[in-house]
């Protein structure tokens, strides 16, 4: 019982700073290197090694087969952030969408990653 309370503090007190979303502007891809994405897309053995990082980093919260769970359905049309197009993948791969849930991996993946990871979901759509 006693553990439950220490948690339920801690959970609730001031030490956690709420961080607001990255306010993603779809229409400007200024942070996106087409070039180096060129270069990423034909990569297919960067592309394949993909799917070990999905597994790492995705399955908790999209599934093994990214249909969904506690995170999005990433196979279907419906997009809750962006269009689903390349780009936006990529840009809420890259930075995040706190509030949903959806942490930031523009520090736990290099660009090359990021655009690899972003192919990869692309692919999975139906």
């Amino acid at each position: 019982m006693k553990k439950n309370i220490w948690i339920i503090l801690l959970l609730t007190s001031s030490c956690f700073k709420q961080v607001p979303d990255k306010i993603i502007n779809y229409q400007d891809n200024t942070d996106f290197n087409e070039i180096q994405f060129k270069s990423v897309s034909e990569n297919k053995g960067l592309i394949a090694s993909t799917e070990k990082l999905y597994s790492k980093y995705c399955v908790s919260c999209h599934g093994y087969k990214a249909s969904g769970g506690a995170g999005p359905n990433l196979t279907d049309k419906t997009w809750i952030n962006g269009k689903g197009s390349i780009i936006d993948i990529y840009k809420v791969i890259r930075y995040g969408i706190i509030s949903k849930g959806m942490r930031s991996f523009e520090k736990t993946l290099t660009d090359k990653e990021l655009m690899a990871m972003s192919i990869y979901i692309n692919s999975l759509k139906e």
